[in-house]
């Protein structure tokens, strides 16, 4: 009898549990947090994470064990589909991997230089040129759609995109076999002036009409805006404070990266989830506020010289 009754309190208690939707929100997001810890890249990219937050040496390397990994499993993919249109994407994902393994080396011998993270960076928004080429397929397709063309396709000129690409690799590996200031700066200038070429494909009204075809163009445009600037800074056509070679990190670090990431977020979680591809008031909230953070600063700190962090 004393059985029966607790077996039925534990049954009243769960359904009692369950019946709000906040609960089952929570047990929900309980499931999918078990789920997720079973996935090893994450697992592994997590553990790296933490562990970077108590050692440095060990954070690098198990990220170098974690990226050696995300490797093998492109390799195996590509093999295994037998295609060879995603060679770019594997070429990204190892030196991604090489310059995590510098890093790495730099962290044992003492400390990774603000230079060193700076070629992680190069790297990291190279991947942004490269995958930018898909998106920007699949945003002007769809923006054609939108405005009554549904049988038309927007091809991105792919030249642009490859071109971009190398020179950002011989940007790395110029800095760290030569690390010459002026070769640097005449690199950015390249690197400025291909990311504003490719913004010609956009220049079409039945295109920018839609905000995320504007999102899009405003990030590309920050990221040659950022190299033209930097590569101005570093040639020494100017001394002063706005022309400091730092600032630009920020406007392409913030501008570029971060505002493409979020837009990532956006456009998989609506397209993924057969919505229209229209920006929620709080995602575009949200890129306002990644704009505002990547000019004040960048420009923020130039104009002002009352920052006394502006090299950091």
């Amino acid at each position: 009898m004393t059985s029966n009754k607790r077996l039925a309190n534990f049954s009243a208690v769960i359904d009692d549990f369950s019946s709000a939707p906040f609960r089952l929100f929570f047990l929900t997001g309980c499931v999918a947090a078990t789920i997720a810890a079973l996935c090893w890249p994450l697992a592994m990219w997590l553990s790296a994470s933490l562990a970077a937050v108590w050692s440095l040496q060990w954070g690098l390397t198990l990220m170098v064990v974690y990226w050696f990994c995300v490797l093998l499993l492109a390799v195996w993919l590509v093999w295994r589909n037998r295609d060879d249109r995603h060679i770019s994407i594997l070429f990204f994902v190892a030196a991604t991997g090489a310059i995590t393994v510098w890093l790495m080396l730099k962290a044992w011998g003492g400390a990774p230089s603000p230079f060193d993270w700076q070629q992680l960076l190069h790297i990291e928004v190279m991947g942004v040129a490269l995958i930018t080429f898909r998106i920007s397929r699949a945003l002007g397709t769809q923006a054609l759609e939108d405005n009554g063309q549904p049988d038309s396709r927007f091809i991105p000129n792919p030249f642009y995109k490859n071109l971009a690409v190398w020179l950002f690799y011989t940007l790395v590996i110029s800095n760290l076999l030569v690390h010459n200031t002026v070769v640097e700066g005449w690199i950015n200038l390249a690197i400025s002036g291909v990311m504003i070429g490719r913004l010609r494909e956009w220049h079409f009204i039945v295109l920018l009409k839609r905000h995320y075809v504007r999102w899009l163009y405003l990030t590309l445009l920050l990221i040659g805006l950022g190299y033209g600037w930097r590569g101005m800074a570093l040639i020494g056509l100017n001394s002063s404070l706005l022309f400091n070679p730092v600032l630009p990190f920020h406007l392409i670090a913030i501008g570029g990266l971060l505002l493409m990431i979020y837009q990532v977020f956006n456009i998989a979680g609506l397209r993924h989830s057969n919505r229209a591809l229209r920006y929620p008031a709080i995602s575009r909230l949200g890129l306002l506020c990644l704009l505002s953070a990547a000019l004040s600063r960048s420009l923020g700190v130039g104009l002002n010289g009352s920052y006394s962090n502006a090299n950091n």
